[in-house]
């Protein structure tokens, strides 16, 4: 017999069905699993100390990328239910999770490691600004939108220097969403 799996449930607090999934969630799960702590998105670091083995994000993957990033150092792997539009990252539904609850929870094989940005800009003023991203980060010029000068460093030694309107670092898990924008196909 193993320990029971402990869960994590965060809502994004911004969809209207989210409550009534996480009271739904916490009721298929409370069976199999702990419930170790609930709440909304922008919670995801502080509810850390609970020790889960799982993080379920009711929202998108806006949502689920949110929580990546706030997590910081401390990742866990994390369960997207879209309540959203498209989900390619928050693929599962309500119904999908309490079906297959004993893979989601137990299955080594179905989590998948995503590559993260840990970038940080320095500016002009010599402050720096430091980013985690999972998706992608985009710096540009902003208002007045002109031509920005950028010398770009990875892992402390320099690459290349450059002027332009700005630049997208993308992971792999990015550039899907940065090809469809500007409408290319889905591989």
């Amino acid at each position: 017999m193993h320990t029971p799996r402990r869960v994590i449930i965060l809502r994004n607090p911004d969809k209207p069905d989210a409550e009534a999934a996480l009271a739904s969630l916490v009721e298929c799960i409370g069976q199999r699993a702990i419930v170790a702590a609930t709440g909304v998105t922008a919670e995801a670091q502080g509810l850390t100390s609970a020790k889960p083995d799982r993080m379920i994000v009711l929202g998108g993957d806006g949502s689920l990328l949110a929580v990546a990033r706030g997590l910081g150092d401390r990742q866990v792997p994390i369960v997207g239910v879209n309540l959203g539009k498209l989900g390619f990252l928050a693929e599962f539904s309500l119904e999908d999770v309490c079906e297959h609850l004993d893979a989601i929870l137990n299955d080594p094989a179905i989590v998948s490691a995503r590559m993260m940005l840990d970038m940080t800009i320095a500016h002009p003023d010599g402050s720096t600004s430091p980013y985690l991203a999972v998706n992608d980060c985009v710096v540009h010029a902003g208002a007045p939108y002109r031509m920005i000068a950028l010398s770009i460093a990875v892992d402390g030694s320099h690459l290349t220097d450059f002027s332009g309107d700005g630049l997208v670092l993308a992971t792999p898990s990015g550039s899907t969403a940065h090809n469809m924008s500007v409408g290319g196909p889905i591989v």
